[in-house]
C-alpha cells in the first residue's frame, strides 16, 4: 500500500480526506487510561465515519464524547486500584477480556485501530489472534515500537511477542521516521504498512485562565522567581536525577531557581527510583530549591503548573517522542528537551526552546542559563503566543484524522480487492 508519510506530505489542518472516500465502521480499542490521545483523535473522525466504538474503561473520560455524533461509548475494562487482592485482580482481568471477546464477535465494526497492546501474552498474542480469526482490519497506534525496551527491560519474549503483533497488523501509525525506521529494521515490518503521523496536541486537558502570577500566587510562589517545571509520571528513563543535578550546579554558580517536580509514581520499580532521587536531593542539599507534587494531576489544574513555570524542562534519557512536549505547546511553554529519538524534530531552538545533550547536568545547567538569558525567557507573552500558534499548525488533530481516515478507507479497498480476487480464483 503505497500512502505518505502525514509529515512527508505536509499534515495542516488543511488536511482533508481524498474525495469519494467511503470509511465503514470502526472500533477505537484505547488502553483504557489513554483519554488524552483517544478523545481528540475520535472527535476529528467522528465526522468523517459511519460509527466510532470506544471501547474504553472506568478510568476513561467520557463527557467529552457524550454528544459527539456517530460515537458509540463501550466501557469494558474494569479498573483495579492499588491495594485490592490479587483474586479480585484476576477477577476483573478476566471479566475485561470476556467483555471484548464479546464485543468483537459481535460487532458490524471491519476496522479495529488499536492504541495499546502492552500485556505480552494476552494482547499481543490472544487478543490479535482472535481478532484476525473473526478477519476484523487491524490498524495499531505504536506510540512506542518496544516499551520494554524504552523502560530499559527488553527481552526475548517481548521482541519476540512484538514481531508477532506487528506482522499481523494491516497498517502502523507510528509518530516519528526513526520509530519506522525501527519497525522495518528490527520487526521487518513493510515500509509500505507503516504511517507517520504527529503525536497531536493535548486539547483535552482545558484551557487555564489563570495569568502567570495567579497561577504562582496558588502555588506558593513569588513572582520574581525563575521556575523550572518537570510533568510526568516519575519512571527511571525520564531521567529526572540529571535535572536534580543540574539544579545542583546552577547554585553553585550563585544562579537562583526553583523546580517543580509534578507527576505520580506509577509502579514498584519506579518508587524505587523515587526513593533513590529523594536521596539524591538530600545529598546534594537541594531540597529547598524544588516544590514536590508527588501525585496525580487532574486535569483542571495542569494549567496552572504550565502556567506558572517559565520553562519546562524534559531531561528523558531514551524516548522517541513525548505527550508532555506537546501539551506544553499547547500552553505555550517553552521547553528544554534532551537530544533523544526524535525530539529534535519537534524543537525549534530559539523559537520553541532549546536541546540539550542527554545524561549531562552540566550541559542542562548551561542549557537553562542560556534559556534564561534568551528573548525566550525575556518577552514570555509574545513566547508563549509564539508557540501556541506554531503547535496549532504543526499538530493539527484535524489533519490527523484526515491521514488517518484515508489510511482506513485505502486498508479497506485493498483487503476488498483482494477478497474479490481470491473468489474469481476459487
Amino acid at each position: 500500500m503505497n500512502l505518505p508519510s502525514a509529515i512527508d506530505a505536509g499534515l495542516s489542518a488543511g488536511s482533508s480526506v481524498a474525495p469519494g472516500v467511503s470509511i465503514p465502521a470502526v472500533a477505537v480499542f484505547t488502553g483504557g487510561g489513554d483519554s488524552h490521545y483517544a478523545i481528540p483523535l475520535v472527535r476529528s473522525l467522528a465526522g468523517l465515519t459511519t460509527r466510532i466504538d470506544v471501547i474504553g474503561s472506568d478510568e476513561f473520560e467520557t463527557d467529552q464524547l457524550l454528544n459527539v455524533p456517530n460515537v458509540v461509548l463501550h466501557n469494558l475494562h474494569t479498573a483495579n486500584r492499588r491495594g485490592d487482592p490479587l483474586a479480585t485482580r484476576i477477577r476483573r482481568l478476566i471479566a475485561t477480556y470476556i467483555a471484548i471477546f464479546k464485543y468483537a464477535a459481535r460487532t458490524d465494526a471491519k476496522i479495529f485501530h488499536i492504541l495499546w497492546l502492552n500485556r505480552v501474552v494476552l494482547d499481543r498474542l490472544l487478543l490479535v489472534t482472535y481478532f484476525k480469526l473473526l478477519r476484523k482490519t487491524l490498524i495499531f497506534t505504536a506510540h512506542n515500537v518496544d516499551i520494554e525496551e524504552r523502560d530499559g527491560r527488553p527481552s526475548r519474549i517481548g521482541r519476540w511477542t512484538l514481531r508477532f503483533m506487528y506482522h499481523r497488523m494491516d497498517h502502523v501509525f507510528v509518530h516519528t521516521r526513526k520509530m519506522k525506521v525501527q519497525l522495518e529494521q528490527d520487526f521487518d515490518v513493510r515500509s509500505d504498512d507503516v504511517t507517520v503521523i504527529p503525536f497531536g496536541l493535548n486539547t483535552v486537558i482545558p484551557a487555564s485562565r489563570l495569568t502567570r502570577d495567579a497561577a504562582r500566587k496558588q502555588l506558593g510562589i513569588a513572582v520574581a522567581e525563575r521556575i523550572l517545571l518537570f510533568f510526568g509520571n516519575i519512571t527511571p528513563y525520564k531521567g529526572v536525577e540529571y535535572l536534580v543535578r543540574a539544579l545542583a550546579i546552577l547554585k553553585r554558580r550563585g544562579v537562583s531557581v526553583r523546580l517543580i517536580v509534578a507527576g505520580r509514581v506509577k509502579d514498584r520499580r519506579s518508587a524505587d527510583y523515587q526513593a533513590g532521587l529523594s536521596k539524591l536531593v538530600e545529598e546534594l542539599g537541594v531540597a529547598s530549591s524544588i516544590i514536590a507534587k508527588s501525585e496525580f494531576i487532574p486535569d483542571n489544574e495542569v494549567g496552572m503548573y504550565f502556567n506558572a513555570a517559565d520553562v519546562c524542562i524534559l531531561p528523558y534519557t531514551t524516548v522517541f517522542q513525548s505527550g508532555v512536549l506537546f501539551l506544553s505547546y499547547g500552553f505555550g511553554c517553552p521547553v528544554v528537551v534532551t537530544d533523544v529519538g526524535s525530539v529534535k524534530d519537534d524543537i525549534i531552538e530559539g523559537r520553541t526552546g532549546f536541546l540539550c545533550r542527554p545524561k549531562d547536568p552540566e550541559h542542562l545547567a548551561d542549557v537553562i542559563a542560556t534559556f534564561f538569558s534568551s528573548h525566550l525567557c525575556q518577552d514570555p507573552t509574545r513566547t508563549r503566543e509564539d508557540i501556541r500558534r506554531f503547535a496549532r499548525e504543526n499538530y493539527s488533530w484535524d489533519g490527523i484524522a484526515a491521514v488517518t481516515a484515508n489510511v482506513y478507507a485505502e486498508v479497506s479497498r485493498q483487503q476488498r480487492s483482494e477478497s474479490s480476487l481470491a473468489r474469481m480464483l476459487q
